[in-house]
């Protein structure tokens, strides 16, 4: 007589009752959605912020280049081009203060004070006597100005992560240093004392540089917070 199997058994006893097997139940978790990829406006605010970030800190370097080159020729382009990439940020972190869900207003304020900072280095690369030296101290001036802005702007916005806000209070101090030391080079240029304007403006550009390195450090941590908001419901 053929063995019968446990399996067997219990087959037969639920043909006879009329239930089925028991079958393996598969249950289905649902992935955890991440909400920046499914929020357009948040992506779009932490691409123009990062955008803004890289395009300071190409910027700040090519400042530095400039203040160590011997070519007039060649400084002055270089150093134009540091200018105009130094709007272009502040317009790029403009453009994200307009796509995010709430316009801050000190933010805005930061950016056009940055813009115009940007705006009168450039005069001052293209102008020569008293016109460069006023477009310079312009330049320095509307450049603390903006970091004064930037470090109100993270005290004032109290919701956002700590760490975030310390990093941009950090950039904040060292934009406005660097403010300092470019309003320092420009009156050693105006005494003819040329080697102390190109190690201040060295200086400036450095500290103007870690301010950008700041900045992209307090806008991946502002990242995350954004990461816990819902995207809007249509």
């Amino acid at each position: 007589m053929p063995e019968i199997h446990l399996h067997d058994r219990l087959r037969a006893h639920a043909l006879r009752n009329a239930h089925p097997l028991p079958q393996e139940v598969s249950i289905a978790i649902p992935e955890t959605p991440n909400v920046v990829d499914e929020n357009p406006r948040a992506r779009c605010v932490i691409g123009l912020a990062g955008a803004s970030g890289v395009v300071d800190g190409i910027a700040a370097t090519l400042s530095a280049v400039s203040s160590q080159l011997t070519s007039p020729a060649a400084a002055t382009m270089t150093a134009g081009s540091s200018t105009v990439l130094w709007s272009t940020g502040a317009l790029l972190a403009e453009a994200g203060n307009w796509a995010a869900s709430g316009y801050d207003k000190l933010a805005g304020v930061t950016n056009w004070l940055s813009f115009s900072a940007g705006a009168a280095g450039f005069t001052a690369t293209r102008t020569s006597g008293n016109t460069a030296s006023y477009a310079g101290y312009a330049s320095s001036a509307l450049w603390g100005m903006g970091a004064i802005a930037n470090t109100a702007q993270a005290v004032a916005d109290s919701a956002r992560n700590p760490w975030s806000r310390g990093f941009q209070v950090a950039s904040g101090a060292l934009n406005l240093s660097a403010s300092v030391l470019s309003g320092m080079s420009v009156r050693a240029a105006d005494n003819d004392e040329s080697d102390y304007a190109a190690w201040y403006a060295l200086g400036s550009s450095i500290a103007w540089g870690a301010g950008s390195v700041m900045t992209l450090a307090s806008g991946s941590l502002a990242s995350v917070s954004m990461s816990s908001v819902p995207p809007p419901q249509a």
